[in-house]
Formats: structure tokens, C-alpha cells, sequence
């Protein structure tokens, strides 16, 4: 089965989803039983993960990262 990620752009308050089965990702916060995204960017939905992709900003590395400076 072929799961398909649903990715659309977003801005800063915008409710990405609603309900209890999803839960929130980087760039999103939940707010009731709403799921809103704190960026502009794309939102992506896999395994009830939800969270955006930021279109600008700066690089923020994260643990396993290869960072060369």
C-alpha cells in the first residue's frame, strides 16, 4: 500500500487539520483539537504526523546532521 503525502502551502495560523488522531510536528502547535501551523511553508501528513516544511528562513541542523563550516 502506497501512502500519499498531501503537502500544501501554509501560513502562521492557519489550521492544518482538525481532529485528535493527528499529532503536531515541527512547525505546528496544537490548539484545541485543531492542528496550526506557526510558518509559512509546505504542510506534509504522514502517520498522523503533521508539520511544514519552512519555504525561507535559516538552516536549523538537527542530531545526525553532516554540518561542514
Amino acid at each position: 500500500m502506497v501512502e500519499e503525502n498531501k503537502r500544501q502551502v501554509v501560513i502562521p495560523g492557519e489550521i492544518i487539520n482538525s481532529g485528535v488522531d493527528f499529532l503536531p510536528g515541527e512547525g505546528t502547535e496544537k490548539r484545541g483539537d485543531d492542528i496550526v501551523s506557526l510558518r509559512y511553508g509546505l504542510s506534509e501528513e504522514k502517520n498522523n504526523l503533521v508539520k511544514v516544511i519552512p519555504l525561507s528562513g535559516t538552516y536549523i541542523p538537527r542530531r545526525g546532521n553532516v554540518v561542514i563550516g
